[in-house]
């Protein structure tokens, strides 16, 4: 493999060849890997994932314990109240705040590639001002519905002030930025902790508040400090490593010539957020549905349910964070044939190894669940199982949003997620008389199928014409 000194002429002359301005970088790029065929860099995205996916590993088991142990120290009926409160600030956080670490990865990716500090360090400030305004409009808005929705959700009068407590956490989530720039800059071990010392705060306040003998408010207001903790070590996190790659704020573009460069940069993130919503419906929101049709309880066994899904989530979302950066760029080469093999390839290896771990689980759910959590939650071991392997299916699209939005159909993002947003509607309408909260599962599964049928189709017809309009 070259070095980065070899390299960085060969990648300068691929995105600015000889005789198209003759503008030399300002920064010499790194390298990658990334070379002059059509092989993917493996030995960097294989070495993100695993950094990536040990500090998941860590927040998963982290975040269960916190479960556990908030499941031993409260009564069923404040377990589903205090996750209530959190699926409701997370939902309103994805409904307004932009869901911009996609778009910004992409374009950070190709102002690295041609090596210009001042469009990087614009884009940075761009996204870090998109990113902080949408909160501070999230955070208004979750306050202003909270009362309106509280008695919707089954919230009593006495949770109000620490649910609009718990608001306040919104401010801190500028993490699309934050993320992006780590990512660029292969920071993937700050992005796997960020999650795991969340969560391992989380562990020691509650433990400490289980032995203290403390009310259900306390743990709310306890997971809302760990969490500002946590996000604002991680923003500082990525602008320290931009201060180390000799990037320096003051020497950036203006915000709206560094956005006006970046092509589709606002179609490309309001259809990234307007599917982050849609999402949220399936997410999250069924989260909601179901306290209002079931109580806090089963909002919280539906909860506990889908963390526990979401182990697989842990292991199959660094694939997204480590593979995007290195898939724009090999797309931005032209290899739109072999950028789109890999990415299927990564897909499907992941799906299978999501549905291997699934079968697995089959005969040990409802025991881990009660052992874990309280016999009570051994009810819920069906319900985890469907999600588990509605979480193997979505893990059959974990490349998919990267090489979209590489392959320049941002805007395009919403159309998978539409139509699997109906399928799920579908699928819950016709399975909630007879199957009750465990339709919730069904109706997942069939949306993490369509969305990833959908999704793949959507990328080939873009990649045939492409190959249309090259021939």
């Amino acid at each position: 493999m070259a070095d980065a000194g070899t390299l960085a002429p060969k990648v300068w002359q691929l995105v600015n060849p000889a005789g198209q301005g003759g503008v030399k970088p300002k920064f010499t790029p790194r390298g990658h890997g990334i070379g002059m065929k059509s092989t993917f860099p493996t030995g960097p995205l294989i070495s993100g994932w695993t950094r990536l996916v040990g500090g998941n590993a860590l927040a998963g088991v982290l975040q269960l314990l916190a479960l556990a142990i908030l499941a031993r120290a409260v009564s069923l009926e404040v377990f589903g109240l205090i996750l209530l409160i959190h699926t409701y600030v997370r939902v309103v956080d994805r409904l307004v705040n932009f869901q911009s670490v996609g778009v910004l990865t992409r374009w950070l990716a190709e102002a690295e590639a041609a090596g210009d500090r001042a469009w990087f360090a614009g884009l940075a400030w761009a996204g870090l001002a998109v990113d902080g305004l949408a909160a501070l409009g999230a955070t208004v808005v979750a306050l202003a519905l909270l009362w309106p929705l509280a008695a919707l959700l089954g919230l009593p009068d006495n949770w109000l002030l620490p649910a609009a407590l718990f608001c306040l956490v919104l401010p801190t989530r500028v993490l699309g930025v934050t993320e992006a720039v780590l990512r660029n800059f292969e920071g993937f071990a700050a992005i796997g902790l960020r999650d795991a010392a969340q969560a391992g705060l989380r562990v020691v306040g509650w433990l400490v508040a289980l032995l203290a003998g403390a009310d259900g408010p306390v743990f709310l207001l306890l997971w809302l400090a760990s969490e500002a903790i946590a996000n604002c070590a991680f923003i500082a996190a990525a602008f320290l490593r931009l201060r180390a790659q000799g990037i320096g704020m003051a020497q950036a573009m203006g915000i709206r010539a560094a956005i006006a460069r970046a092509e589709d940069f606002w179609p490309s993130l309001w259809h990234a957020n307007f599917a982050g919503g849609l999402r949220m419906v399936t997410q999250d929101c069924d989260v909601m549905f179901a306290a209002a049709l079931f109580g806090p309880a089963g909002a919280g066994l539906l909860r506990v349910a889908k963390n526990v899904a979401n182990v697989l989530y842990q292991f199959g979302h660094p694939l997204t964070q480590a593979a995007s950066a290195p898939i724009a760029r090999m797309l931005a080469r032209g290899d739109h044939a072999g950028g789109l093999a890999f990415a299927r390839r990564l897909s499907l290896w992941a799906a299978l190894a999501g549905l291997a771990a699934s079968c697995a689980a089959i005969p040990v759910a409802g025991p881990l669940l009660a052992l874990a959590f309280g016999e009570e939650f051994r009810s819920a071991a069906l319900l985890t199982l469907v999600l588990l392997f509605a979480r193997a299916c979505y893990l059959g699209g974990a490349a998919l949003v990267p090489t979209m939005l590489a392959l320049g159909i941002g805007r395009l993002v919403l159309q998978p997620v539409l139509i699997a947003t109906l399928a799920f509607a579908a699928a819950l309408a016709a399975g909630f008389g007879p199957l009750g909260l465990l339709a919730f599962a069904f109706a997942q599964l069939a949306f993490d199928l369509v969305w990833t049928g959908s999704g793949w189709l959507l990328v080939q017809s873009r990649v045939r014409q492409l190959a249309q309009v090259r021939a």
